[in-house]
C-alpha cells in the first residue's frame, strides 16, 4: 500500500443491524423510500458499531434517523454524538464516486462519514471523513476522492468522549503485520 492510498476499515452488519434495518424499512409506503431507509440504518449501525468499539459515546435513539417521522419525511442517516453533535452517515453504493447531500442534512452537523456496502450487505467500509466546515453550503455531493481518512473524525470529538489512548491519530500500527 503505498502512503497516498487511504486504508478503509470494514465492518461486518450482523443480523441485529439487518433486523433494525428491515424493521424501520417496513413502516415505509414506497420501495423507494424503504430501499432508502434500509441502506440508511445500516450505514447509521455501522459508524455506531465502529464507535461502540472505539468506546465513543453515541445516542443513537436520539438521531433523527433513528425517530419514525423524521426518517420518514427526510432522507436522513445520523448518529448523535452526546455533546459534540450530528453525523451523517451516508450510504455508497458499488461504482459510485460521490456521496449525495439532501438539503436536510446540510445544517447542524460536524461532519460526514461515506459508508460502502458490500453486495450481499454483510459489511460495509468505512470510506473516509470530512468536516461540515470544509465543504460549500451549496454542494450537493462529495467526491469520495476528497475524503480524509476516518482518524479526522476524532479531531472532532474531544478527549473527554474518547479515551485519549484510543485517539486514532495516537495510534500506531504496523501495517505489514
Amino acid at each position: 500500500m503505498s502512503s497516498t492510498e487511504t486504508l478503509c476499515l470494514k465492518i461486518p452488519l450482523g443480523r441485529e443491524a439487518h433486523a433494525i434495518a428491515r424493521q424501520f424499512a417496513l413502516e415505509q409506503t414506497t420501495s423507494q423510500k424503504s430501499k432508502q431507509i434500509y441502506l440508511n440504518t445500516l450505514a447509521v449501525y455501522a459508524v455506531y458499531s465502529y464507535l461502540k468499539w472505539m468506546q465513543i459515546d453515541t445516542a443513537l435513539e436520539k438521531s433523527d434517523s433513528w425517530h419514525p417521522q423524521k426518517r420518514a419525511l427526510f432522507d436522513v442517516a445520523d448518529l448523535v454524538i452526546p455533546n459534540i453533535g450530528k453525523l451523517e452517515c451516508r450510504p455508497v453504493q458499488p461504482g459510485e464516486t460521490a456521496i449525495y447531500l439532501p438539503p436536510e442534512v446540510m445544517k447542524n452537523r460536524i461532519g460526514y462519514v461515506a459508508i460502502q456496502f458490500s453486495e450481499r450487505l454483510n459489511e460495509v467500509q468505512l470510506l473516509g471523513f470530512v468536516r461540515t466546515t470544509t465543504i460549500s453550503t451549496t454542494s450537493k455531493q462529495i467526491s469520495l476522492a476528497s475524503l480524509k481518512p476516518l482518524n479526522f473524525l476524532f479531531d472532532c470529538i474531544p478527549n473527554t468522549v474518547a479515551h485519549p489512548a484510543l485517539k486514532a491519530s495516537q495510534i500506531q500500527v504496523n501495517l505489514s503485520q
